[in-house]
């Protein structure tokens, strides 16, 4: 089990606290000074159960929050990758 910690210039690490579950939708933080350093969230399949994600966002304190999409092909393979702002990237297969 992830148990976290604490460094001298008071940064906390990943608590069993700070991961949230909600749905099909997964937050973990670390945190310094009860304020977020960073988030990261996964997006999966309420329908598939097959691993795959769905988006991710990452937030960064005091910057810009990025949130990737990702889309599969039929045998889950990943077929696509889009960023808000512009960056997207397909995937093809022999």
């Amino acid at each position: 089990m992830l148990r976290g910690y604490e460094s001298a210039d008071g940064f906390s690490g990943v608590k069993p606290s700070d991961f949230a579950e909600n749905g099909t939708n997964y937050r973990l933080c670390t945190m310094q000074g009860g304020d977020n350093i960073m988030r990261l969230e996964y997006n999966f399949s309420g329908t598939n159960n097959n691993g795959n994600v769905l988006s991710q966002k990452t937030s960064v304190a005091g910057g810009n929050d990025h949130t990737q999409t990702f889309t599969y092909d039929g045998v889950n393979r990943l077929a696509s990758v889009n960023e808000v702002g512009g960056y997207a990237q397909t995937y093809g297969y022999d």
